[in-house]
């Protein structure tokens, strides 16, 4: 980027990206894909995976001159035992050997699979060679019959100016508001509207804070000049890491009533039983959610006019329980309307004065945690403190079932070890690779600790980890009755045989005609393949 660069820049920059980004959430589904029945290569991938966790801490740390003979010749070493580990397991397990081969491809391969009118944009968020402005993002524009083209987009700084809020891994969602879209807009999206001209379908791989964007609410110029959101623009998909093009995609097949259950619908759970009394520690709990059980039998009906064999759970039976004992028989599609929660990483102590809030919940809000949480308003020693102040990213995410209050006011969970929280962390343990979808019709719910080059730490990643191929979920917080007509819209329109991704679309253009705000219409997303 300065200067004259070489030729060959853009591809070699495309295949480290393809190689190097979500790599560790690829080798988690990788894994848990090849090994679940295997003790003995799931001894192996355990040490595969320590190893590689090992390399990858000393290949970005900082080495004096007095160690650096040291350093290369340990790389060196884990290098070999890696590959000798990683060509051990493609002898020993087909599925890993197949799904390896996808992770071994470069751009071309993902240019091969790219229709006609179709580009994909792979944003990169690195170390700003400079090292005045912190990080830089760079585009990575693929499409066919052209080689990649990078182009320099701006500095994490100035994206903080066009968001008006600072970026750190506090940063919730950037909510679309005019002004602040606008500028968004002219950073990372306007740049490279000439070098995805014609195109109908535009694929987006987000890195850092472009997690947190919606990119559908970006306006942009149509060709006749006109000002467009980019959904109204272009068909959009969202992936993790580009390479999701190459495993294919499926589409929903009609099923008869004598056929297992295809579609799991789970609302409305029974968050307070009659033990909850006993917490000696008040907080408050989560409410009911009433208009979840009506879009349940909204959406069960819908199903049925289609004859999709579909099965509910509300109340006590959407229990994490009942849920858990899926893993390995799972659905075709899972839907989950209750609430999410996500804390962001506490803020470091700031005296009596500090404050920090934690919005989560569909259709409600925290309680404002004032102060040291040490100090009254958040015990960290029980219930939702605990949970907040975590530092495991996959455990300050999570789902709220049935019972869930009880431990979330800090009284121990029933005799089977489930509580009513299931966390992420638990999510990535479940099998859900029969699971081609999962609908969390819940507020916040595709946020988590963003780490650059790996994507989000949260419900995303522990389902994509459990085997789900995609993802619908939301940003920031939508109202009940928005939701509820979001999610018959997305249905219908599936069901009737559109892909995913124009389901997701023709939802929002639905629901956008009915409400022209962005924040109602554009808060859900499509993540994966």
């Amino acid at each position: 980027l300065q200067g004259k660069a070489d030729r060959a820049a853009p591809e070699i920059l495309s295949d480290a990206a393809l190689a190097l980004k979500g790599a560790v959430l690829s080798e988690n589904i990788r894994l848990n894909r090849a090994m679940r029945t295997h003790a003995k290569e799931q001894r192996i991938s355990d040490t595969l995976m320590q190893l590689r966790e090992r390399y990858s801490r000393i290949a970005t740390r900082k080495v004096e001159d007095d160690e650096l003979r040291a350093a290369m010749l340990l790389r060196e070493q884990l290098r070999s035992a890696i590959d000798s580990l990683d060509a051990l397991l493609r002898q020993l397990n087909s599925t890993y050997r197949r799904s390896r081969e996808i992770e071994d491809a470069d751009w071309r391969e993902i240019r091969r699979n790219l229709g006609p009118d179709e580009a994909i944009i792979e944003y990169l968020a690195v170390e700003d060679s400079a090292g005045s402005e912190g990080r830089r993002y760079l585009a990575l524009v693929l499409r066919p019959g052209s080689a990649p083209t990078i182009v320099d987009l701006c500095t994490e700084s100035a994206i903080e100016r066009a968001a008006q809020t600072s970026i750190d891994e506090r940063t919730v969602s950037l909510m679309p508001e005019q002004q602040r879209m606008r500028a968004l807009s002219d950073l990372v999206i306007a740049p490279l509207l000439s070098h995805v001209d014609r195109v109908a379908a535009l694929t987006v791989v987000p890195d850092g804070v472009l997690h947190r964007l919606s990119f559908a609410a970006l306006p942009v110029e149509s060709a006749t000049g006109s000002t467009v959101y980019l959904d109204e623009h272009v068909v959009l998909r969202q992936l993790v890491r580009s390479s999701d093009l190459l495993t294919g995609m499926r589409g929903i097949r009609r099923y008869g009533s004598d056929a297992p259950a295809r579609i799991l619908l789970i609302g409305n759970p029974a968050f307070s039983t009659s033990n909850d009394g006993a917490a000696s520690y008040s907080v408050r709990g989560w409410q009911d959610l009433p208009g979840t059980e009506k879009e349940v039998d909204d959406l069960a009906a819908l199903c049925g006019e289609f004859g999709v064999t579909v099965v509910t759970m509300q109340r006590s039976e959407a229990s994490e329980t009942a849920l858990k004992q899926l893993s390995g028989d799972a659905p075709r599609v899972l839907h989950l309307a209750t609430h999410g929660y996500f804390y962001p990483v506490l803020p470091p102590r700031e005296g009596s004065e500090g404050t920090s809030e934690y919005r989560y919940a569909r259709g409600q809000t925290a309680p404002v945690f004032r102060g040291d949480p040490e100090e009254g308003d958040l015990d960290t020693r029980r219930g939702r403190g605990t949970i907040a102040a975590e530092g495991h990213p996959l455990l300050r995410s999570g789902i709220i079932l049935a019972g869930a209050n009880a431990a979330w006011r800090g009284s121990p969970g029933d005799e089977s070890g489930d509580d009513g929280i299931l966390t992420a962390m638990e999510v990535s343990q479940l099998d859900l690779e029969k699971t081609e979808l999962v609908v969390l019709s819940a507020c916040e719910t595709a946020l988590g600790d963003i780490r650059t080059g790996e994507g989000v730490f949260g419900l995303q990643r522990a389902f994509l980890a459990a085997g789900v191929s995609s993802l619908v979920m939301s940003l920031w917080k939508v109202a009940d009755q928005a939701t509820a007509e979001f999610m018959v819209h997305f249905y219908r329109s599936w069901l009737t045989g559109a892909s995913r991704r124009d389901a997701l679309r023709e939802a929002r253009r639905l629901l956008r005609e009915r409400y022209s705000d962005p924040q109602i219409w554009a808060a859900f997303v499509l993540v994966g393949r």
